[in-house]
């Protein structure tokens, strides 16, 4: 017996070459439906399900050609955005307030003949990819807690990485040789 479905939601994947928008539905589990907050599916060129599939567990895996990340309430259909014409393994995965991915699906697909993907997602065995202490669960991702008064980060001795960039110019003028920042234990 097939299980019931809980919720559909659509959102549009833009296909230029093909000459439109191709729809892209989702279907979850009815046990699922009411704890989900975030969806994120991501489009795999040349993909496919067997490859991507056990990768969704912890959410949708890094190398996607296209990624979409939303929020269930969200009133307007979100776009994916263009990608070229071609097969794509579209991996999709339903997720908490915590990021925990509570449901996950796959469809291969060719967007340049295909005018709607179907997503049938199915009950993870158990919720996993929830974000640790101190992180929030933004746009389907965990990111890390960026206040030094946080305890999940080293409550005012963070080694956390927070920001990186360029190191500014030497000042000791022309031949100074730098290096680059270190840590060193002191007594």
């Amino acid at each position: 017996m097939r299980p019931l479905l809980g919720l559909l939601v659509s959102c549009v994947v833009v296909a230029p070459a093909c000459g439109g928008d191709v729809g892209l539905d989702i279907t979850l589990p009815r046990g699922v439906a009411d704890k989900v907050v975030w969806f994120e599916i991501g489009a795999f060129k040349d993909g496919t399900c067997e490859a991507v599939g056990p990768m969704l567990s912890n959410g949708v895996p890094e190398g996607f050609t296209a990624r979409v990340a939303f929020k269930k309430s969200d009133a307007n259909a979100p776009r994916f955005g263009d990608i070229p014409n071609g097969k794509y393994a579209f991996g999709a995965v339903a997720r908490d307030e915590e990021c925990a991915v509570l449901a996950m699906g796959c469809q291969e697909e060719d967007v340049g003949s295909a005018g709607r993907v179907v997503i049938g997602m199915r009950e993870a065995e158990e919720p996993s990819g929830q974000c640790p202490p101190g992180a929030s669960c933004q746009a389907a991702r965990c990111i890390p807690a960026n206040d030094n008064n946080d305890p999940s980060i080293g409550a005012g001795c963070s080694l956390e990485l927070i920001g990186a960039g360029p190191l500014a110019k030497p000042l000791g003028g022309a031949g100074t040789i730098v290096s680059a920042p270190a840590i060193a234990a002191t007594k």
